[in-house]
């Protein structure tokens, strides 16, 4: 099945992610759902679900073994192609994928997770949802794309009492290009890079402290674990893992693109940018690297 830039962008970003996950705060969440009964399956939403790498990153690492899980993703052709490739990578996997109309339902040996896709901006869906419906909210690299203050107080009802949110990857305020690069004004240009988070409408590239605060803030949630998890990207050898270059290609043109929307850019110095670090890519010398945050948050059984 042919890819987007989108698609391949989620398909090469996999290895990036499994490296930056906080495994302190992931094997909390382990902790957390050992205690959940295991007679009954487990509803879990996935915001901003993409093709389904997060679903396939939790069956790799033996987190789920019963659930229903809604993956919910604002982009249409998304649906189409993440069951696909998640059926076909569930099968390479040695397990058995039934295909059940509006449901992807997955087996193998201890494993039974249905699987619902739904499309829709997750700020409606949330709003529609009926309340308690949910023991494992999931946002994976998506936080930053929304007003967490405003956000969060409205996803928080769709959680059972005792219910869990996962949030991982929320950038908050560094991105970081190597070897540096000073005479194209570099530092400046990713401050503005920065501020467009800020200006967009929605999101900021403050997120993951935002967040933290507000769940520390917030007499319904409780901070089970925290931890930084930031993207460090770099050759080995003069050559990135997997399709790792592609993945820097694709961060390079994300700033890039940016750049030249902003008129307090100059077009010329971030064509001069965008044209550097596309060579240090090919070069094979581009280290890149963004911080971010893991959050693992619980619903007190007991409301104060």
């Amino acid at each position: 099945m042919e890819t987007s830039p989108w698609v391949r962008y989620l398909l090469a970003k996999q290895s990036v992610d499994d490296r930056a996950l906080n495994r302190r705060v992931w094997q909390a969440l382990e902790g957390q759902l050992a205690g959940f009964p295991p007679s009954q399956p487990l509803e879990v939403l996935e915001l901003g679900a993409g093709i389904g790498t997060m679903l396939a990153r939790m069956l790799r690492w033996g987190l789920l073994a019963r659930a229903r899980y809604t993956l919910l993703d604002a982009h249409p052709a998304l649906e189409g192609f993440g069951r696909h490739w998640l059926r076909t990578w569930w099968e390479r996997q040695g397990g058995q994928a039934v295909d059940r109309g509006e449901t992807l339902v997955l087996h193998g040996p201890g494993v039974q997770v249905e699987t619902r896709w739904v499309v829709a901006r997750a700020e409606a869906f949330v709003d529609q949802a009926p309340p308690a419906a949910f023991d494992l909210v999931v946002a994976h690299a998506f936080l930053d794309l929304v007003d967490v203050e405003d956000f969060l107080p409205r996803l928080w009802p769709l959680l059972r009492p005792g219910g869990l949110a996962y949030f991982t990857l929320i950038f908050d305020g560094l991105t970081l290009f190597l070897p540096e690069a000073p005479d194209l004004a570099e530092d400046a240009l990713l401050a503005r890079y920065h501020e467009s988070m800020n200006t967009r409408g929605h999101g900021s590239a403050r997120s993951g402290r935002q967040a933290l605060a507000w769940a520390t803030a917030f007499p319904q949630a409780r901070v089970l674990a925290a931890g930084a998890s930031d993207w460090l990207v770099f050759p080995q050898n003069g050559a990135y893992p997997g399709d790792e270059a592609f993945f820097l290609e694709f961060i390079v043109e994300t700033v890039y693109r940016a750049l030249r929307q902003d008129p307090a850019v100059d077009p010329k110095l971030a064509e001069a940018w965008y044209r550097h670090r596309r060579a240090d890519v090919e070069s094979g010398r581009l280290l890149y690297a963004a911080h971010q945050w893991d959050l693992l948050l619980q619903k007190p059984l007991t409301i104060p």
